[in-house]
């Protein structure tokens, strides 16, 4: 599994999302931005960028209300490239301060981070086959590596990982590795695998999500097992497991993407055309609206504070993301900056071989040297509202002083809906 592609490298990495930083050599530092008194209530979307040392394609989040921060775990290569680490980095939501901190976690070219809060407001976080418990007040970090397991025999070189990870309502840690024909309850008041549950399918890397929509039910999506192997239509399968008879009612269900949203209920979106609602209780399925045309390889779908649902989607070929009010069906779409692309030095080779530069080309080849307009699609690789009505999105965007990855957008990016 490759790197996620990076995006046009240039000087004006802070232009393009200055609609609430300014642009200078270091790294932009970005802060909410005050309408004065004569401004209307609403100026409309704010992109705020905000960067820290490092460079990684791997990350994930979570918001923590108690102390109003963002999480961030990022997979992180020493200066030779032959040490791979995780940094956990707390973003202050008030004044957007940034501590980092190194964590105990192996993490290798194969693995994504997961993170969750519990009830406790104590961080769980799961990479590779490591489950790290880290509680922010005295800072005390303890591990448990997942147990084995042999439900399906063969696995390579990407499975075999946590790659999904839910909290339920009784403090269960529920995780699921790819490929894996199983999902596992952590116990972390005795601090023991207690509950592993057999499936009939695999989660899949990066797409599949655990939820715990109601007091004692677990749900996930995965793809189908054929005599043992994988299914080579990809069939969807989803998962209904109610936790304490361990029992597993599995449903043909497409969903290639969800959220729970309370109340026994998820969303999802079926892979191709409509955002669907599914009741766990009734066993009903509804269809509730017409999906945009989604991108993104990872499961980014959340659940903000007024009950709408955020995922990444495509407007008319601009990457951006999507908000969805689950009871009316209204979706709003907020498209990413547009880029203006172009190279930063004039070339002695014409402009057909390189593109357009920011001079005057010769009169041949002036046709060729038209500056375009283009969104760019920083990979969103997890998503998390706030408590103040602003949705946090973390990218696979290197650190924008990075001189060897110098990226138009930020490692996370804040949207301010209504700033």
């Amino acid at each position: 599994m490759g790197p996620i592609g990076r995006v046009l490298a240039t000087s004006t990495a802070c232009l393009v999302l200055a609609l609430a930083v300014g642009c200078s050599d270091a790294a932009p530092v970005a802060t909410r931005a005050t309408p004065p008194a004569t401004a209307p209530v609403s100026e409309g979307p704010k992109w705020v960028p905000l960067s820290f040392p490092g460079g990684s394609n791997f990350r994930s989040a979570v918001y923590d209300q108690a102390r109003d921060c963002v999480w961030v775990i990022t997979r992180e290569f020493g200066p030779n490239l032959d040490q791979i680490f995780v940094t956990l980095t707390r973003i202050n939501v008030a004044d957007r301060s940034i501590v980092a901190q190194p964590l105990n976690l192996n993490g290798d070219n194969y693995d994504m981070g997961l993170i969750a809060l519990d009830a406790q407001d104590v961080l769980w976080m799961a990479w590779g086959n490591v489950l790290t418990r880290f509680d922010p007040g005295p800072g005390a970090t303890k591990q448990w590596t997942l147990p084995p397991y042999s439900g399906l025999a063969r696995l390579y070189s990407t499975d075999g990982r946590m790659d999904a990870m839910t909290i339920s309502s009784d403090g269960e840690i529920w995780l699921a590795a790819g490929m894996v024909s199983a999902v596992f309850g952590f116990n972390p008041r005795n601090e023991s695998w207690d509950r592993p549950i057999n499936l009939p399918f695999v989660p899949i890397d990066f797409r599949s999500v655990l939820a715990a929509p109601a007091p004692g039910i677990v749900t996930i999506n995965g793809i189908a097992l054929e005599g043992g192997a994988i299914d080579p239509n990809l069939s969807s399968r989803f998962a209904v497991i109610r936790t304490a008879e361990r029992s597993v009612k599995t449903l043909s269900l497409p969903v290639a993407r969800y959220v729970s949203i309370g109340n026994g209920q998820i969303v999802y979106w079926d892979g191709v055309a409509s955002f669907d609602r599914y009741d766990v209780a009734k066993a009903t399925s509804t269809v509730i609206a017409t999906a945009p045309q989604y991108w993104g390889t990872t499961a980014s779908m959340a659940l903000d504070r007024d009950g709408d649902v955020w995922l990444p989607n495509t407007t008319e070929g601009f990457p951006g993301v999507a908000k969805l009010n689950p009871s009316t069906g209204a979706v709003s779409q907020f498209p990413f900056p547009i880029v203006i692309r172009y190279y930063q030095r004039p070339s002695p080779t014409p402009c057909f071989m390189h593109g357009c530069l920011p001079v005057e080309c010769p009169p041949t080849v002036v046709f060729r040297c038209v500056p375009t307009p283009v969104s760019m699609n920083p990979e969103v690789q997890g998503m998390t509202p706030d408590a103040h009505g602003d949705v946090w999105m973390v990218t696979s965007a290197s650190s924008v002083s990075n001189p060897d990855d110098h990226s138009i957008f930020a490692p996370v990016v804040e949207l301010q809906p209504s700033a």
